[in-house]
């Protein structure tokens, strides 16, 4: 019994003897938090040697409590770190569980104040992290609620605090939704610098950013721009996708006639530097693409005449495309504007007739011979050598020059003595020696060849390297004597439109077949007579009388 009594007494004894500061850990340990709390504010108010102790532990229970409740019940949590700043407000967690309760409320503007150190509380080196995820989450509504000026802001106050490539992918996108492509870039370059080799998420994100900007500049022909996001090179961010968009932009080039540009994109991809790191998928393409550059620069020379020059660019065209018979013939085209057609033809002869350009190149070539046996005074043969050409393509404008060549040289039906005295005395076009050739027919002839070159386009490759020269000297030599100019009509009939240059006239027409017609032509106004069956016409307005030898497949435009 003595024993159990002493015992007894050394424990309350030392309980009685325990301090505040000690009762109070010990409650909190047991989960009494009131009673460590009122503990805690009594060691507090006692100022005595652990006073400043007791303060301290009290704010770390209540932000230990806090963090518990920013989940479960954040407006408790929010009370529970300003009781704590309430008490130190230099806490740094405190502040930081502040931000985080606040934020949990969806009192983001709020949760940004304290954490930035905006508040009453000051700053905050330890909530940095927090403030960046919480800005980057405001930045992105404010992105999606169009407000980019906010959103550009949050993002760049977030990449200052944690800097990272993500982010700057997003100050990338913003700065070009608001318009500048520079700032744009810049930021990629930023997000570039971050990347690292193992970094796999940011090299694809880099990649796909990449893509999207280099596509969207080429819709707009925004090379330069393109090339920039090309030039920007983190790890991992070569390889197929950084070829496939180098062709994208060289093809884009191309067909915005940059072909300059475009071929000295391409070639170095073909050389030594890329021989290993071009992918085997790519390389027939950056061939294809190259060789028809090279065959378009050819076409070129072609369209100005230059026929040496224009064979340099297809041989090298061949030497990329060695089987192309397309390019064969296009040096079989070549080699004829070398005063070779013969040489030409004989190529042609050996390329399978379903090889593309076969038939029209033989066309040209046969409408070049047409015009070397009209200058050597061989008409016969010349009609011979144009019914080649027609059965080869009939389309091809040189075979409609080389025809209009030959209608020139070609005597129209002989007028009768009458029609030839009215010819003499009234007639409008002052025929050369007095030979009435289908000179109205090869001017039309020559209009339908315009049309049809200028629908096909400077880039056609298949244009004979005399076609415009012949058709411009032709044309310039009936000009110089027939007043009028003709349209083609695909009718074997004469259409005569009149225009009046002043004031209404009253206009009397005699055609071939006993057909008369009488229109009137008001001032500024334009009058159509067709005439059904072709030869002599004779017009009278007022007192003028014109005589004229229409031709069939002809529209002539008179002005009065």
């Amino acid at each position: 019994m003595g024993g159990v009594s002493i015992a007894l007494l050394i424990a309350a004894t030392q309980t009685g003897c325990a301090s505040r500061l000690e009762r109070a850990r010990s409650a909190h340990a047991q989960g009494d938090d009131e009673k460590a709390e009122e503990l805690y504010q009594k060691s507090i108010a006692a100022q005595k040697d652990d006073a400043d102790l007791a303060r301290r532990e009290l704010v770390e229970m209540k932000v230990e409590l806090g963090r518990k409740q920013v989940k479960k019940d954040p407006v408790k949590g929010e009370q529970l770190f300003r009781e704590a700043l309430a008490l130190d407000g230099s806490s740094e967690p405190a502040k930081d569980g502040l931000g985080r309760a606040l934020k949990a409320q969806g009192k983001t503007d709020a949760a940004v104040g304290v954490l930035a150190g905006e508040s009453e509380f000051g700053a905050c080196s330890l909530c940095g992290r927090y403030l960046a995820v919480v800005l980057l989450e405001r930045a992105a509504e404010r992105e999606n609620a169009k407000e980019l000026q906010g959103a550009l802001d949050d993002y760049k106050r977030a990449v200052e605090l944690v800097p990272q490539p993500d982010t700057w992918f997003a100050i990338s996108r913003v700065q070009a939704a608001l318009g500048d492509g520079d700032a744009s870039v810049a930021a990629v370059e930023d997000a570039a610098k971050l990347i690292q080799e193992s970094d796999t998420l940011a090299q694809e994100a880099f990649v796909r950013v990449r893509e999207k900007v280099v596509l969207k500049a080429l819709t707009t022909g925004d090379v330069a721009l393109a090339d920039r996001f090309l030039k920007i090179f983190p790890p991992g961010s070569g390889g197929e996708r950084w070829y496939t968009l180098q062709l994208q932009v060289a093809r884009e080039q191309y067909r915005r006639k940059d072909t300059d540009g475009a071929m000295a994109r391409i070639e170095p991809f073909l050389g030594p530097e890329h021989t290993d790191t071009l992918p085997e998928s790519h390389k027939p393409q950056f061939e294809k693409l190259l060789s028809t550059m090279y065959q378009a620069r050819g076409t070129s020379e072609m369209h100005a005449g230059k026929p040496a020059v224009a064979d340099e660019w297809f041989t090298k065209a061949m030497k990329l495309e060695p089987e192309s018979n397309k390019i064969r013939l296009l040096r079989a085209l070549a080699l004829a504007g070398q005063r070779d057609v013969d040489t030409g033809l004989k190529i042609v002869e050996t390329t399978p007739d379903s090889a593309a350009g076969r038939a029209e190149i033989e066309a040209i070539l046969y409408s070049m011979k047409v015009h070397n046996l009209i200058d050597a005074g061989q008409l016969d043969a010349a009609k011979e050598t144009l019914t080649r050409a027609q059965a080869s393509n009939y389309e091809q404008p040189e075979v409609h020059v080389a025809m209009a060549a030959l209608l020139a040289e070609t005597p129209a039906p002989k007028p009768s003595r009458k029609d030839a005295k009215i010819l003499k005395r009234d007639g409008v076009v002052d025929y050369p020696d007095g030979e009435i050739n289908r000179y109205g027919e090869a001017l039309s002839e020559l209009a339908w060849a315009r049309a049809q070159a200028d629908s096909q386009g400077e880039r056609y490759p298949y244009r004979g390297p005399e076609y415009k020269q012949r058709a411009q000297q032709l044309e310039q030599r009936i000009r110089a004597f027939y007043p009028y100019p003709v349209k083609f009509n695909e009718d074997s009939n004469t259409v005569l439109t009149f225009e009046a240059a002043g004031g209404g006239k009253d206009i009397e027409i005699d055609a071939p077949n006993g057909q008369r017609e009488s229109v009137f032509a008001a001032a500024g106004k334009q009058v159509e007579v067709t005439i059904q069956t072709p030869g002599l016409v004779t017009i009278k307005v007022g007192k003028q009388r014109l005589a004229l030898y229409t031709e069939p497949y002809t529209h002539l435009h008179i002005k009065l």
